[in-house]
C-alpha cells in the first residue's frame, strides 16, 4: 500500500544522472562484473576491519579472564585499550592519509594490528594482550571509512549504489566475525581462535590495492 502511494507521487519519466560524463538511468544501471568484484572486495576489507573491532571488543574480556585469571577491572582493559586507540586512530587518520596516501595508511595499519596481536598471542601476558588489542584498534581505525569512501566514489557507479553494496557486505562480516571466533574458541581455545585477527590483517593488506583511485570510464558518444 505504501509502495503504491509512493509510486503515485513520483514525477513521470526516468530519473537520470550524470556518471563520468554519461547520462544513465539510475534505476536501471547494470554494474560490470569487475566493478561489482571491486565493491565486494571493498566490503570484505571493511568487514575484516569491523570484525577485528567487534571480535576484539567482544572476546577480549573473556580472553583476559580465562588466560590470566584477571580481575574484572583488568579484564575490561582489553576493550578499553582497543576503543581508546581506535579513537586516537580516527582523530589522526586524515593526517596519515594526507602524508602516506590511502593504500599505505591501510597497509601500515594492518601491519601494526598484525604485529601487536602476533606479540600478544605468541607471548601471552596481560601487558602484551593490552598492547595487542590497542594495536588492533589503532590499526583498523581508518579502514571502514576509507573503504566506504572508495566505494561511493568508484567511477562509473551511480551515486549510492557502490556504497550500498559495500556496506551490505560489511554488515554480513560484522555478524559472522565474532561468531567465528566463538565457534573456534569452543573447538580449540580462545587464544588460538584469536589468530583470526592477525590473519584478517594479512587479508586486509592483500585487498588494500582496491583502495587506489581508478580512472573514470570514457563517455560514449551519443548521436
Amino acid at each position: 500500500m505504501l509502495r503504491g502511494a509512493s509510486w503515485a507521487m513520483m514525477l513521470p519519466g526516468e530519473d537520470r544522472e550524470q556518471v563520468a560524463g554519461t547520462e544513465v538511468a539510475t534505476g536501471r544501471a547494470w554494474l560490470r562484473p569487475r566493478t561489482l568484484a571491486v565493491l565486494v572486495g571493498l566490503g570484505l576489507l571493511g568487514a575484516l576491519a569491523g570484525g577485528i573491532e567487534l571480535g576484539g571488543s567482544a572476546w577480549s574480556p573473556l580472553y583476559m579472564t580465562d588466560q590470566f585469571a584477571a580481575t574484572p577491572f583488568v579484564a575490561g582493559l582489553g576493550f578499553v585499550a582497543l576503543m581508546v586507540f581506535e579513537t586516537l586512530g580516527r582523530l589522526t587518520g586524515d593526517v596519515l592519509v594526507d602524508r602516506l596516501g590511502l593504500v599505505r595508511t591501510v597497509v601500515w595499519g594492518a601491519v601494526v594490528c598484525l604485529a601487536g596481536m602476533a606479540l600478544a598471542l605468541a607471548v601471552p601476558t596481560p601487558v602484551t594482550a593490552l598492547i595487542g588489542f590497542g594495536a588492533s584498534g589503532w590499526g583498523i581505525a581508518t579502514m571502514i571509512p576509507n573503504a566506504m569512501n572508495a566505494a561511493d566514489g568508484l567511477p562509473g557507479v551511480p551515486a549510492g549504489v557502490g556504497l550500498t553494496i559495500t556496506t551490505w557486505v560489511m554488515r554480513v562480516g560484522f555478524v559472522l566475525f565474532p561468531i567465528v571466533i566463538g565457534a573456534l574458541g569452543d573447538a580449540v581455545s580462545l587464544r588460538l581462535a584469536l589468530l583470526v585477527i592477525p590473519l584478517s590483517a594479512v587479508l586486509i593488506m592483500a585487498l588494500s590495492p582496491l583502495l587506489r583511485p581508478r580512472p573514470a570510464p570514457q563517455a560514449t558518444a551519443t548521436g
